[in-house]
């Protein structure tokens, strides 16, 4: 199964029902195809990856038709992928934190490699650690995933005959408001700009799910916008996830080994510095996102993107 983001051959017309059951059929299929190879195969980490996306998204589709599944239904699934995607985010954070081992420029320099091996080696010892945890959620789940996704797709609401063009007008004004708003807040602490970047998320799968319901340059030109806004906010993301990490693992270090805590202190140092350099990046690139944006909405209002549904 591929991770696609959209989800084809639905229409303006087609009955919000049916809509449902196509799109909560894909996104949880998503999540039950990634979670037994997160299990299984560690090693390749992009299964942790894109298990952490899938439970995003399916999440985002259970909210976004949550007026047409059981009240039960909702509920049991919600927390199901809530418990998966807890398992698996701190698996990826410390798939991160390897890859930033390998690849900061700081630590590649002479006199670095004691300091290197032995974080990777920390870091290795507590990724087998999480793991464990995500092989348990694995195998207490997938059976509960797998039951509760085949019940909602039996059970989701009949009679209602509206089209899949008025859910998607409803959920993606009310997103886009409340994008809008965390917007013209202006973020600049680290909470405020994690708020907008959840906000932006959430639209962002909305796009995906609702894209054949507008004309051509919602997905050409106002979702690639919206993808390149995360893409900054990802790495102000990454650059205080990243400096709380590693303040952790010396603080570790101080208290139970301070001879190790000496060795790799310089190189926390440099790699403290490469993360601060890369969130100010992201900052920088948001700034520079935002009068763009607006221009697009004023060009490509949302109302006039609208594809109707036939009368």
């Amino acid at each position: 199964m591929a991770e696609g983001k959209w989800i084809e051959g639905l229409t303006p017309d087609t009955p919000a029902v049916d809509a449902a059951r196509a799109v909560l059929a894909a996104r949880l299929g998503s999540v039950r195809h990634y979670l037994p190879l997160a299990a299984e195969q560690p090693g390749a980490v992009e299964n942790v990856h894109q298990l952490r996306v899938a439970t995003r998204r399916a999440g985002a589709a259970l909210r976004l038709f949550r007026p047409l599944v059981p009240a039960k239904s909702y509920k049991q699934l919600r927390g199901t992928l809530r418990s998966i995607r807890s398992a698996a985010g701190p698996a990826r954070d410390w798939d991160v934190f390897a890859k930033s081992l390998e690849t900061s420029p700081g630590l590649q320099k002479p006199g670095m490699d004691e300091a290197r091996e032995f974080l990777t080696t920390y870091s290795l010892g507590w990724r087998a650690a999480v793991q464990r945890e995500l092989d348990a959620v694995a195998v207490a789940r997938i059976e509960r995933l797998e039951a509760g996704s085949d019940h909602l797709l039996g059970a989701l609401k009949l009679g209602d005959d509206e089209p899949f063009a008025t859910v998607a007008e409803e959920a993606l004004t009310d997103l886009m408001t409340r994008f809008g708003g965390q917007l013209d807040a202006d973020p600049t602490t680290a909470e405020e700009f994690h708020a907008l970047r959840i906000a932006g998320k959430q639209l962002r799968y909305a796009m995906e799910l609702f894209a054949d319901c507008y004309a051509a340059p919602f997905r050409e030109t106002l979702y690639p916008a919206v993808e390149e806004l995360q893409e900054h906010l990802g790495d102000v993301q990454d650059g205080e996830v990243a400096t709380a990490r590693l303040a952790a693992v010396l603080a570790d270090l101080n208290r139970f080994h301070p001879a190790s805590a000496k060795l790799v202190r310089p190189a926390v140092a440099k790699m403290k510095t490469e993360v601060a350099a890369r969130g100010t990046a992201g900052k920088k690139g948001y700034r520079a996102w935002v009068k763009p944006w607006k221009r697009l909405l004023v060009k490509h209002p949302l109302a006039e993107l609208a594809l109707p549904a036939s009368p």
